[in-house]
């Protein structure tokens, strides 16, 4: 009788290990399950895949501070070679931005893309823009869920997320 065994072996190369994959302990990876916490960090989940229909298993995964990507052919700042203007990738973006309204109940708020129209503004699911012009809407106060599809056949990448309201200066609109 043949028994075969399932196992997930985790792989690390990085500076502490001379250059070699080396598996990771098992030990490294245990937490104290339902007492651990999440580490709430600002940002942009970002999942970076190697086809332009953002499907599949993400190739890259990661938190983005926020998204100011200025116009390349290079791949954007700590991606692999093959996230440059040569390749078809796509990306998508996952954040919630808290609005505080003015401290009024609603309060307008402009959203803008900068992606050469390959990227795709998502408001709680509903697609809010996709041609790089600035959108009006209201939002209450609390957390609002945006998502990004940024998707590309190759050339020139820039993405960029831009919102003003009560909360930002007048002069200048944020970058999410």
């Amino acid at each position: 009788m043949l028994f075969r065994s399932k196992a997930c072996v985790l792989r690390y190369k990085g500076a502490d290990t001379d250059g070699e994959k080396r598996a990771i302990p098992a030990a490294v990876l245990q937490n104290n399950g339902p007492r651990c916490e999440s580490v709430k960090k600002p940002g942009l989940i970002a999942q970076y895949y190697r086809n332009e229909t953002c499907s599949g298993v993400a190739d890259v995964i990661r938190v983005e501070k926020q998204l100011d990507f200025e116009q390349t052919d290079q791949p954007w700042e700590n991606l692999p070679m093959r996230y440059n203007g040569k390749n078809a990738w796509s990306a998508r973006f996952l954040c919630y931005i808290k609005v505080h309204c003015g401290d009024a109940p609603k309060a307008k708020y402009t959203f803008r893309l900068e992606s050469g129209r390959k990227g795709k503004l998502f408001l709680a699911g509903e697609l809010l823009s996709d041609d790089d012009e600035p959108k009006e809407v209201e939002l209450a106060v609390g957390e609002h869920l945006f998502e990004v599809e940024y998707r590309t056949s190759g050339g020139a990448n820039q993405l960029k997320f831009h919102y003003a309201g009560p909360e930002t200066s007048p002069d200048r609109k944020s970058v999410v």
